[in-house]
C-alpha cells in the first residue's frame, strides 16, 4: 500500500511494511515539514501581480519543503506591481492559520484565496498589515478566506488606543485630555451621569409636551421641546395680542428688524427689510396689485419678466433681467453695449442680414448650424482670421504668393496624398530665406539638387532606435558615394531562370584591358575599364544612359562572375602542369 498524507500539513503517513532501510528519510522530511509548519518564516519576493485567473501561487505540496507550509509569511517586491496582488493557497482543502504580513511596494493589497476566485470569500491585507489569516479548506468552490481577530473576544483590555465599533462598556471610565466619541453604542448610567467637571449632573430624560414639571437634573427631549413651543406660538397670532406684547416704537406700529420677517402662508410669502432702506415683498408665484392707479416716483429695476398687453414708456427703461416679447419693431438706431444672444444652448433661430443688393445677405442658418453668404455678398477681412477648429473649403485660390507660418511648425493632414504640383518644374528648399536646394522634374527626369557649394546629400535613417547614415554623397569629390555598410544586390536563384556557367571566361577577362585615366569632367584620376571595349566581350554589364549622348557606365560587380570563371580556368591549368 503506498503511503498517503495529512490534509493540513502534506506530512507522509507511510503505510504498514513500506520503505523498508529509508524510513528514516522520510521521517526527517516530516520533521522539516512540521518545523516549517509551526515556526517556519519566509519572505516571497512578488514580480507580478497576477490575476483572479492566474494569480501568483501559494502551495503545500505533499511530502515535501513548500512556501505555503510556513507559520509567518512576509509578501515582498522590489517595485511597485502596478496593481493589487492575487495570491491563491493550494490545495483548496488545506485547513491552515498563518501569520502574513503585506510588504509590497506601491502601497498595493495582497487578495489571499483559495479554490476558485470569489470576492465574497478572499481577503485583502492593506499594504503595511499583518494579519492571522485562516483557510477554512472549504474545497474548490467553498474555500473562505478569513481574519482570525475580526471577531475577537477578550476578558479584559489594556491599551494605550482602542477603538471600539460595538457592545456594551460596564464599571470603565472613559476619558483623556482630547475629546472621544462612542459610535453605535449604549451608554448606561445606573444613577447619574457627570458631562462636565463643573458639577453638572443629569439624572434623568423627561418627555413633556407641556414642561409642567421643573428639573434642574433632568433634560427635555427634542419632541416635548417642539410641542411646547408650537403650543406657546400658537396663543400669540393676531396683531392685537402681538402690540398687546409690547414694541420699541412708542406706537401703535410694528416694529419688525432686519432679520424678521412678516409672513403669509407658507416661509415663501413674506415682507422683510433685507438691507437698511430697501423693502422686499416675497411670493413663490405671483405679486398682485389691484388698484386703478400706481403712481412710482423712482425708477423700475426688473431683473425678472415683464408681461404687459400694452407699455408705453417716455423715459428710459433698464432691465437686468429678460425682456420677453412676441416682435419688435424699431424704427430708430439700437446700440448694443453687451452681449446679442438670439436662443439659447440646443436651441437656435436664423439670423439675417440684408445688404443693398437684391438678394443678397449673412445669414446664420440655424437648422445646417452654418453661416453664409447669398447673392452678391463677398467677405472681406483685413485683420487676421483665426479658425482654432480649422477651415473646411472646397478649394483655396491665394492671389499671393506666400502662405505665412508666424509661430511653430506648419503641418499638412490629409486622408489622401499630399501632391506638390509646380509648373516651373522646381521645388525649391530654403532654411531662413536661404536656398539650399531644388528637387526638379525635367523632360519625366526626377533631380534631387544641393545648391549650396561642396555641401554633401546625406542619406539617413534609423537602425533598432539608432540614428545612422546610409549613404553620404560627397559633392566636394565629384559626388563619391560612401556606404555605412555592405553594398549588395538581390542574387537569389529565386529570382534567376536559364542559368549558363561563363563560357571562355579566361579569354574574355584576357581581352579585357584595365586602365589609368582622368575623367574630363572633374579632372580627377581613376582606375577602371574603358565602357566601349568592355561592350564588345561583355555587353551586358555596360548600361546606356537617356542622355542626350547615351553615355555609357559599367556595371563593374556584374564582372564578378568573368572573374570567378576565369580563375578557376586558370587554376584548371596550374594543376594540370602540377602534375606532370
Amino acid at each position: 500500500m503506498p503511503s498517503t498524507y495529512t490534509v493540513n500539513l502534506g506530512i507522509e503517513k507511510p503505510a504498514t511494511g513500506e520503505q523498508s532501510g529509508t524510513w528514516g528519510d522520510t521521517t526527517n522530511t516530516n520533521f522539516d515539514i512540521l518545523d516549517q509548519g509551526i515556526n517556519g518564516a519566509v519572505r516571497i519576493t512578488l514580480t507580478s501581480a497576477g490575476s483572479s485567473g492566474s494569480p501568483n501561487a501559494l502551495t503545500i505540496t505533499n511530502g515535501a519543503a513548500s512556501n505555503g507550509r510556513n507559520k509567518w509569511i512576509e509578501f515582498y517586491s522590489s517595485g511597485d506591481l502596478g496593481g493589487n496582488v492575487f495570491v491563491q493557497l493550494d490545495p483548496n482543502d488545506a485547513e491552515k492559520i498563518v501569520f502574513v504580513r503585506n510588504s509590497l511596494a506601491g502601497s498595493r493589497t495582497v487578495l489571499l484565496f483559495q479554490g476558485t476566485y470569489n470576492s465574497g470569500r478572499d481577503l485583502e491585507v492593506p499594504a503595511g498589515v499583518d494579519m492571522v489569516v485562516k483557510f477554512d479548506g472549504g474545497g474548490a468552490s467553498a474555500a473562505t478566506v478569513t481574519n482570525v481577530y475580526n471577531n475577537l473576544k477578550v476578558t479584559g483590555l489594556v491599551a494605550g488606543t482602542a477603538d471600539i465599533n460595538g457592545g456594551t462598556i460596564d464599571g470603565t471610565v472613559i476619558g483623556g485630555a482630547a475629546a472621544a466619541a462612542l459610535t453605535a453604542t449604549t451608554v448606561v448610567a445606573s444613577t447619574s451621569l457627570n458631562i462636565a467637571s463643573d458639577g453638572a449632573t443629569v439624572t434623568g430624560i423627561k418627555d413633556e409636551d407641556n414642561m409642567s414639571s421643573n428639573s434642574a437634573t433632568k433634560l427635555a427631549t427634542q419632541q416635548s421641546i417642539k410641542a411646547y413651543v408650537d403650543s406657546q406660538v400658537g396663543t400669540v397670532d393676531t396683531l392685537a395680542e402681538i402690540l398687546a406684547n409690547g414694541n420699541d416704537t412708542g406706537s401703535n406700529n410694528i416694529d419688525v428688524d432686519g432679520a424678521q420677517k412678516v409672513q403669509f402662508r407658507d416661509s415663501a410669502i413674506f415682507i422683510n427689510s433685507s438691507t437698511n432702506g430697501q423693502l422686499d415683498i416675497v411670493a413663490d408665484n405671483e405679486i398682485q396689485i389691484a388698484a386703478t392707479t400706481i403712481d412710482i416716483n423712482g425708477a423700475i429695476v426688473a431683473s425678472g419678466d415683464i408681461s404687459a398687453a400694452s407699455l408705453d414708456i417716455s423715459g428710459n427703461v433698464d432691465i437686468d433681467g429678460i425682456l420677453n416679447v412676441d416682435a419688435i419693431d424699431i424704427d430708430g438706431a439700437v446700440q448694443l453695449d453687451a452681449t446679442l444672444t438670439v436662443g439659447v444652448d440646443d436651441t437656435g433661430y436664423d439670423v439675417k442680414f440684408f445688404g443693398a443688393a437684391g438678394g443678397s445677405f449673412l445669414l446664420w442658418d440655424e437648422s445646417a448650424n452654418n453661416l453664409s453668404l447669398a447673392g452678391a455678398s463677398t467677405l472681406n477681412v483685413a485683420g487676421v482670421v483665426t479658425a482654432n477648429a480649422g477651415i473646411v473649403v472646397d478649394n483655396i485660390a491665394i492671389d499671393g504668393n506666400a502662405i505665412d507660418c508666424i509661430s511653430g511648425d506648419l503641418e499638412l493632414d490629409v486622408a489622401g496624398d499630399i501632391i506638390l504640383d509646380a509648373a516651373g518644374d522646381d521645388i525649391l528648399l530654403k532654411s531662413a530665406g536661404t536656398h539650399e536646394g531644388n528637387i526638379n522634374l525635367a523632360s519625366s527626369n526626377l533631380t534631387f539638387k544641393s545648391i549650396v557649394q561642396d555641401k554633401d546629400m546625406i542619406f539617413q535613417g534609423n537602425d533598432n532606435g539608432s540614428a545612422i547614415t546610409a549613404l553620404t554623397l560627397d559633392m566636394s569629390d565629384a559626388g563619391a558615394a560612401i556606404f555605412n555598410n555592405n553594398v549588395t544586390a538581390f542574387s537569389d536563384e529565386r529570382l534567376k531562370s536559364n542559368i549558363v556557367t561563363v563560357p571562355d571566361a579566361l579569354a574574355k577577362v584576357s581581352a579585357m584591358r584595365g586602365v589609368h585615366y582622368t575623367r574630363d569632367d572633374t579632372n580627377r584620376s581613376h582606375t577602371g575599364v574603358v565602357a566601349q571595349e568592355i561592350q564588345k566581350i561583355a555587353p551586358e554589364v555596360v548600361l546606356t544612359a537617356s542622355d542626350e549622348i547615351g553615355t555609357l557606365s559599367v556595371d563593374y560587380g556584374n564582372i564578378t562572375g568573368y572573374l570567378i570563371e576565369a580563375i578557376k580556368e586558370l587554376s584548371a591549368k596550374v594543376k594540370e602542369l602540377e602534375g606532370k
